[in-house]
This record gives structure tokens, C-alpha cells and sequence, in this order.
């Protein structure tokens, strides 16, 4: 799929669900397509512990008290044993941020727990200001969703359930265009729902889409995309001058 029909399918989403008032995803009763999507072949559980579990061959790692404490905290019951992993920087929305793994046999089964560092808002960072909390907690805890009952703020860590049907869906790993512009109207959509967590907004965000050109999303996803791979570069040049690879 090419750029500007990507971001023409996630505005369609977007303008869609804004219309409706915010639409929750259930997959099971409402959006069975994208259930099936979730639920692949590449998504067995088999491969997805087995991949998981494969951090086991590691060094076992000692959480700082407080992710300890909250890893444990969000296991089905309190007499079990984990394993403490550290994940290292995977994801590109935390990269440089330590996220920590926490793996038990229970029932019969498999189940784990992530905590990631949590970043402060980046309204914060461009102001110059320092120390500046999160607003993750209240815009889930606000957004139209179904919530998820394993997923929670803790002052600097993010703790959630990690399983081969809650982990997110990889847009290179659809093969046919359809299903690609399914999951990105959804990513649309799922916009909306968290904005609308903001109580009286929806006439004022249909009022400013209106004002705009066709075509001004593509625009400042291009100059987006733009800024953020100089920026990478100056970094890498830095990075290595300090004799890093």
C-alpha cells in the first residue's frame, strides 16, 4: 500500500468512529474480520511462547524493588514463582527504555508480565520542562474501550499481560491489501476512541477536519517522517564519534 492511501484509511477510521461517538473493539462480537486477523496462524501460541520463552537461556535479572513488586503484583495469584528477564530495548516505541519480563508455569500453562519505563509526555520535552508525569493512565482510563484488566500506570513503569492473542498485529506480516487497509481504518478508529476520552471535543475536532486540504495528513506524516530520520541520523554520527558500533 502505498503512503498517502495509508494515511487516507487510517483518516477514514478516524472520521468514522468520530461520527459514531467512539466505537469499542470486542473482536469477538463486532469486528470478526479483524479477529481473524489476531487470531492467524502466525500468531499460534506455540511459536509465540516458544520465542518468548527462549529469554530463559539468559541471565536471570533482579527488577528494580518497584517493578519487582508490580510484576508480581499483576500474576494470578501470589504464591507464584517467575522468572525475571530483562528485554533490553525491543519495540521501536521504547527503544533506549528497559522493559523487564516476568515468566510463570501456572495451570498447566505459560503466562507473563512486562513492565516498560514510561516516558514523559512529549508536550513536556519541547517546553523544556523536566519531571513531568504521564498522562498514559487517564487517557486509557478515559478513552472508549473495552479496558484491559492487566494493564496498568505505575509512576514510571507500564505493567501488562504479554500473550500470542493481546500482542499487536505486524503490518509487514499482512499479505493482501485488504486486510492492510482493515487494521490501519481500525488504527483510525482506535485514535478517535482516545480522543473522545476528552468530554465535549467531538464538535470541535469535526470542525477543524473540515478546515483542512485533502491531503494534509500525508503531508505531515511525510515532514514527520522526514524530521525523525535526520534527527536518527545526528544521533547515529554523535553515537559513534563517542566509539560506539
Amino acid at each position: 500500500m502505498k503512503f498517502g492511501a495509508a494515511c487516507r484509511a487510517i483518516l477514514a477510521g478516524y472520521r468514522r468512529a468520530l461520527k459514531q461517538g467512539g466505537v469499542p473493539f470486542v473482536l469477538d462480537e463486532r469486528f470478526l474480520a479483524l479477529r481473524a486477523l489476531a487470531q492467524g496462524e502466525d500468531r499460534s501460541p506455540a511459536r509465540f511462547w516458544k520465542k518468548l520463552t527462549a529469554v530463559l537461556s539468559g541471565p536471570a535479572v533482579e527488577p528494580p524493588p518497584a517493578v519487582r513488586e508490580a510484576l508480581i503484583a499483576a500474576l494470578p495469584v501470589p504464591d507464584l514463582q517467575p522468572w525475571f528477564r530483562f528485554r533490553g530495548q525491543v519495540g521501536l516505541g521504547s527503544l533506549g527504555r528497559p522493559r523487564y519480563l516476568a515468566l510463570a508455569e501456572w495451570a498447566g500453562g505459560w503466562l507473563a508480565r512486562e513492565a516498560k519505563a514510561s516516558a514523559p509526555p512529549a508536550t513536556a520535552w519541547a517546553a523544556g520542562r523536566s519531571g513531568a508525569a504521564s498522562f498514559a493512565a487517564a487517557a486509557v482510563r478515559r478513552a472508549i474501550r473495552c479496558p484491559d484488566p492487566f494493564y496498568r500506570v505505575d509512576p514510571g513503569w507500564v505493567v501488562r499481560r504479554l500473550g500470542p492473542r493481546c500482542s499487536r498485529i505486524e503490518l509487514d506480516h499482512l499479505a493482501r491489501a485488504r486486510d492492510l487497509d482493515r487494521v490501519l481504518r481500525a488504527m483510525g478508529a482506535e485514535t478517535a476512541n482516545v480522543h473522545l476520552g476528552t468530554p465535549d471535543v467531538a464538535a470541535a475536532i469535526r470542525a477543524d477536519l473540515a478546515r483542512r486540504p485533502d491531503g494534509w495528513l500525508e503531508g505531515l506524516a511525510r515532514e514527520l517522517f522526514e524530521r525523525v530520520e535526520r534527527d536518527w541520523n545526528r544521533w547515529r554520527k554523535v553515537y559513534r564519534r563517542g566509539g560506539k558500533k
